[in-house]
């Protein structure tokens, strides 16, 4: 290479090439580092169980919410209704039910699809899964 002429074209896109590669290294350090910074010195695997780990969190805490909500409704004769209680009201609203009396075993099956709803609205674009 070295007897070609500094200008040749070959010569300028192999280093236009050279300083892309360099750009983008540069890039990734610099984002590994900002990663650190963030989650400290973790690797992938330690990231992405972290991240299973606070989706369980997640997912128990809604469960826990949901059924909070529906034992704050009344009950009677395998009926439920909001009671005007706000947590009840919310479970009513999350599913679609109007005012009234429904039926208790109707809610309690659909708890977990209210569930699953409100985690892939709440969920990153990319997860562990």
């Amino acid at each position: 290479m070295t007897d070609m002429n500094p200008r040749d074209p070959t010569l300028l896109a192999l280093e236009a090439r050279e300083a892309g590669y360099k750009a983008r290294i540069a890039e990734f350090e610099a984002n590994e580092r900002a990663y650190e910074e963030i989650i400290g010195p973790m690797t992938y695997r330690e990231v992405a169980e972290k991240i299973q780990s606070l989706e369980a969190a997640l997912r128990e805490s809604l469960i826990d919410n949901c059924w909070n909500a529906y034992h704050c409704g009344i009950t009677r004769d395998g009926k439920w209704m909001d009671g005007g209680m706000s947590d009840a009201e919310w479970l009513q609203r999350q599913l679609g039910l109007n005012d009234g009396w429904h039926d208790c075993k109707e809610i309690q099956r659909r708890i977990p699809e209210i569930v699953e709803k409100l985690i892939n609205e709440l969920q990153p674009k990319y997860s562990a899964k």
